[in-house]
């Protein structure tokens, strides 16, 4: 009877998994361009850091952290891949990112050199 509990435990545990990972759905550059062009995103990234993102159709965007700091850039879409490069955020490196849909209205980003994930919703 112990081993069936077990087993039924195991069992709903790779359904979870499997349904969660069948929720998220990777973007194409053109969804990535639908999402972020001319909309203003809230994030909270691996730091912990929170705040919003305004992406304008010409490519550039304007970042605002709640702390206060702020910092202005630019955006684009290569190859159903999202990158972006601050002028002082992030060293001024620029980075390219996988963008996946994980629920109503919400995303996550995850860095193609193996970086950490952000999260990031639509406020509009």
């Amino acid at each position: 009877m112990k081993w069936l509990v077990i087993a039924f435990a195991l069992l709903g545990l790779t359904l979870i998994s499997v349904e969660r990972f069948a929720a998220e759905k990777k973007l194409t550059g053109n969804e990535i361009k639908s999402t972020r062009s001319g909309y203003t995103v809230r994030f909270k990234a691996w730091s912990g850091s929170t705040g919003e993102i305004s992406y304008k159709s010409d490519g550039t965007m304007e970042g605002k952290k709640d702390s206060g700091h702020s910092d202005v850039g630019k955006w684009w879409v290569k190859d159903d891949k999202y990158c972006r490069q601050w002028d002082n955020w992030r060293s001024g490196d620029w980075h390219c990112f996988h963008i996946f849909e994980i629920g109503d209205n919400k995303y996550k980003d995850v860095r193609i050199d193996g970086g950490r994930t952000n999260i990031i919703w639509m406020i509009k």
